[in-house]
């Protein structure tokens, strides 16, 4: 019966969440009917009982085709067959100001109608590469002012904050945003020393699991 439900709310759920190159966009089929034009793209782990291995590793998107290229693979994409086992995988499209446009979850034993394929293939790169040479750490940042207010001032000193937002989790409700960091908690935690408004930084994998 719990599998039925979570069955259920899958589908619910499943259409949306609201510098490295990757494939080029040959031979994908893309309806090109919706587009998100995403500043960013951020892969990382699901949070969501899935298979893979939790982390706070990510991969960090820059490059316009690589963005629109993962759009690509999953806009407009119906899945024709549900594994009700959870998420393993999401991409944070994301927005200048680090907001959310869209959230896409992904689990390996999902079939897709179209690109499915190529989908699992970019996604098992994508995930390789996240646990081997990822490009950022993200951290969790509890902070006592308006989640707008700190990103814009962290944003302002070359940090990378931005926010986790799906159906399954809105990280903002809660007075906390993400911060991508190339260095280890111990540094961050030093360097963001300077900022009041900052009242807990954490390695998001581990606070997120303590909580669920």
């Amino acid at each position: 019966m719990k599998r039925l439900f979570l069955l259920y709310l899958i589908f619910l759920f499943l259409y949306g969440c609201n510098k490295n190159k990757i494939s080029e966009a040959t031979d994908v089929e893309s309806p090109n009917e919706v587009s998100v034009n995403a500043e960013y793209a951020i892969f990382m782990y699901s949070y969501f009982l899935g298979e893979a291995e939790p982390t706070n590793k990510a991969i960090l998107l820059m490059d316009k085709d690589s963005i629109k290229f993962i759009e690509n693979l999953f806009l407009n994409n119906d899945l024709e067959e549900v594994c009700a086992c959870g998420y393993d995988y999401q991409v944070q499209f994301l927005n200048k100001d680090g907001s959310s446009l869209k959230c896409e979850m992904y689990f390996g034993g999902n079939t897709y109608k179209k690109n499915n394929e190529k989908i699992h293939r970019e996604i098992s790169d994508l995930a390789f590469q996240m646990y081997t040479n990822p490009t950022h750490y993200i951290y969790n940042i509890s902070i006592d002012i308006q989640p707008s207010e700190a990103i814009k001032k962290l944003k302002a000193e070359n940090y990378f904050p931005f926010i986790i937002n799906s159906d399954f989790m809105d990280c903002s409700k809660n007075n906390t945003i993400q911060l991508l960091y190339k260095g280890d908690l111990v540094a961050l935690k030093k360097d963001l020393e300077k900022y009041s408004f900052v009242k807990q930084v954490e390695e998001l994998a581990s606070n997120l699991s303590e909580e669920g």
